[in-house]
């Protein structure tokens, strides 16, 4: 469902943002405060009011001394997203929340339920410039990077959403390539793990990628445990230079070799997602070929029907043709499993999210 909003950007929303609190670390709001002659374990105090008691104003903070929430009001905002629309499925119980940026870009996050958790999957970007034909994100061109407070804006809007259910599991699978976006990614994450930020362990995070070349490394080094989910697609470059069409995507062996560092390094099994077109990359000699290129990789494969996106002359394959692939990998000891899309009846399903923009004037 398309939501359109025209708001014009002014110096003073622009300022407000990059004062935005959520955009500092806890190390750096702790360097902030030693430069004011303020005690380290303020910076913590701050941090547990917003990300565990879900505080909106610096004058909520009682245990703070007065002067100090003052000076912080002074300087710093707390982002309360302004949510242009809520939709919640009446298929599965996912619920979409389209959000409103102090630019009028619009960004998109999704709240999915099973039975023994919540996973949110949020966006890193505005747009995307990749271009993948199963991802309607990119439809309309990349806009621009978010902000790690942007990012943690959506995790605050879902905590406040689902209350009083935890979420459990982050995501960053939504809007935009987090690779691409690799500062605020990393920053973003170390605060959804911190105990003072959402306290969600390492292993209960999950980055997807297309593989962006020199940024697999980083991520095993500042964010360690961090799953990581690789959007394979094809058994070779000619079928996957169909479907993720842009020169910056990593070649096929490259995927495999930062597979592989991934494992080496972390003792984690990557995944790698694999969505179903009928007729492109669907057919038994593909599932043959993709059991022959991962037959030495410790990996996962997580296959993923096609969910439709406008203009796409694009379909998903019948399931009997989806459990016969799945069947081939299996029989092949590849250990996979088939990926059953939530929200698709609000256009909240893998590669749907869309809602990106504001128009400017």
């Amino acid at each position: 469902m398309e939501v359109k909003i025209d708001i014009h950007p002014t110096p003073e929303s622009i300022s407000k943002m990059k004062n935005e609190v959520l955009n500092l670390s806890l190390s750096e709001l702790e360097a902030l405060f030693a430069d004011w002659g303020q005690p380290g374990y303020r910076s913590r105090q701050v941090y547990e009011w917003i990300y565990s008691k879900l505080a909106t104003r610096f004058e909520q903070m009682t245990n703070l001394p007065a002067a100090l929430r003052e000076r912080l009001g002074g300087e710093f905002e707390i982002c309360e997203p302004c949510v242009a629309r809520t939709l919640k499925s009446k298929a599965d119980g996912a619920s979409k929340h389209v959000i409103r940026l102090y630019d009028g870009n619009l960004v998109e996050s999704v709240l999915i339920p099973s039975e023994k958790r919540l996973t949110l999957c949020v966006s890193t970007q505005v747009g995307c410039r990749f271009g993948c034909v199963f991802c309607a994100s990119g439809s309309n061109g990349f806009r621009r990077d978010l902000s790690s407070g942007e990012i943690l804006a959506q995790v605050l809007l879902a905590k406040r959403a689902a209350s009083p259910m935890r979420i459990t599991h982050i995501v960053l699978m939504g809007m935009g390539e987090p690779m691409d976006n690799l500062t605020n990614t990393i920053k973003a994450i170390k605060m959804i793990n911190c105990d003072v930020g959402f306290n969600i362990g390492w292993r209960r995070i999950t980055i997807s990628t297309i593989g962006v070349a020199n940024t697999v490394d980083e991520v095993i080094e500042q964010t360690p445990q961090v799953g990581l989910s690789f959007s394979l697609h094809a058994p070779n470059d000619a079928i996957r230079d169909q479907i993720v069409p842009s020169s910056r995507a990593s070649r096929v062996a490259a995927l495999i070799e930062m597979a592989r560092m991934y494992f080496k390094e972390t003792g984690r099994l990557p995944t790698f997602e694999y969505v179903l077109f009928d007729g492109l990359n669907s057919e038994p000699s593909h599932a043959k070929s993709l059991a022959a290129l991962l037959k030495s990789v410790r990996c996962k494969v997580n296959l993923i029907p096609f969910n439709q996106t406008p203009n796409s002359d694009f379909a998903s394959p019948s399931s009997r043709k989806v459990a016969r692939f799945l069947s081939i990998l299996e029989k092949s000891g590849v250990r996979a499993t088939m990926r059953h899309s939530k929200g698709g009846d609000i256009a909240a399903a893998c590669g749907q999210l869309v809602a990106c923009v504001g128009e400017h004037k």
